[in-house]
């Protein structure tokens, strides 16, 4: 709705119809498995933080893996599933930031397969800043496969993000600008 609304002002269009971009999850969300433990070694009782998507400029994913650092809960582990320019970048910056053991990055999974992986995670985050209207009024792909794969979500507050997000009561929103803000989310 809000970029309708945005269409509407700009091109002073009477009506914006708003079709979603988003794959229809039919039937019960798949079994919460523990893909990713297998995957990197982690404790049973580890908790997984998950960004699923391609790792490029514009996300703050920088933000995401600096808040690691202040994240005091134990075992808590960030898990970046998807390719892209950034996924070297990020895991110097990890080392860096001393959190490598718990910042790890799994390659994209088929489409077919996602869902799986999704449900493996016990938080989803987007951690999208409002830099561009595309960020500020973002519904993107990940949102819809945390929902159908019933992962709670921490969010940045972005319109549509609350409107889905809050809406539903299915997560948290919070200021992502600020890694200790993001981490006090993980933890809580």
């Amino acid at each position: 709705p809000s970029i309708a609304h945005e269409l509407t002002m700009r091109h002073g269009l009477a009506r914006v119809e708003v079709v979603q971009n988003a794959e229809r999850a039919d039937g019960p969300a798949p079994a919460k498995g523990r893909l990713f433990h297998q995957a990197f070694g982690l404790d049973a009782a580890a908790t997984v933080v998950l960004f699923q998507g391609g790792l490029i400029a514009g996300r703050n994913l920088e933000t995401l893996v600096d808040a690691m650092a202040f994240v005091t809960t134990p075992a808590v582990h960030l898990v970046f599933l998807g390719n892209g320019a950034l996924a070297r970048r990020l895991s110097r910056r990890a080392k860096e930031r001393k959190v490598n053991g718990r910042v790890h990055f799994h390659p994209s999974i088929a489409q077919d397969g996602l869902l799986r992986y999704t449900a493996s995670a016990d938080v989803g985050v987007i951690p999208y800043q409002p830099t561009c209207l595309n960020n500020l009024y973002c519904t993107p792909n990940k949102l819809f496969e945390y929902i159908a794969a019933a992962v709670p979500i921490i969010a940045s507050d972005l319109p549509e993000l609350r409107r889905l997000v809050a809406g539903n009561d299915i997560g948290l929103m919070i200021d992502t600008s600020s890694p200790a803000a993001i981490a006090h989310a993980i933890d809580n």
